[in-house]
């Protein structure tokens, strides 16, 4: 059986249990290939991250759900999440004692708000609603280019203290 973007998964259910790990793997990379490119999902609209979170899907599909891109993409997305959490756990400066005392009493943000604020102010944006519009790469790379900035002023300021 030949399998596409327009398989549908009705018909390729009855052979999945039979298909070996490593092809279903193939499928999974074939899948967000086909609707991301060679980017994956780094050129998800940050809109389809964040709705992907709360298990929206909308963002990854073609076809409502009918094909067996459409949810092999959904089965790709839940696994990247686990290295797009890391990697932007990595990129995210811990405070210091002095930067804890000196938030105490704000309000905690949801990771969500986080990236809306985070990417709004960065680029620039008039609203929050130009925030979805970006991409998945856009926003890390923006998180780099912060923390480097971040980790630098720490650095001189750590080295002006120690003189």
């Amino acid at each position: 059986m030949k399998i596409d973007r327009t398989t549908l998964y009705r018909d390729f259910a009855p052979l999945e249990p039979y298909i070996e790990a490593p092809k279903l793997e193939e499928l999974r990379r074939a899948a967000v290939a086909d609707k991301f490119g060679k980017i994956g999902f780094y050129g998800l609209k940050l809109g389809g991250l964040l709705d992907g979170m709360k298990c929206d899907f909308d963002a990854l599909m073609d076809c409502d759900g009918e094909t067996v891109f459409d949810r092999y993409r959904v089965v790709a997305f839940c696994e990247w999440l686990k290295e797009f959490v890391a990697l932007v756990d990595s990129l995210t400066l811990k405070p210091t004692p002095m930067q804890a005392r000196q938030t105490r009493g704000c309000k905690t943000l949801t990771f969500e708000e986080s990236v809306y604020y985070f990417v709004r102010s960065y680029f620039g944006l008039p609203n929050f609603n130009a925030v979805r519009e970006l991409t998945v790469g856009d926003y890390i790379m923006a998180k780099k280019d912060d923390f480097n900035k971040a980790v630098v002023d720490r650095n001189i300021s750590n080295s002006l203290k120690i003189k």
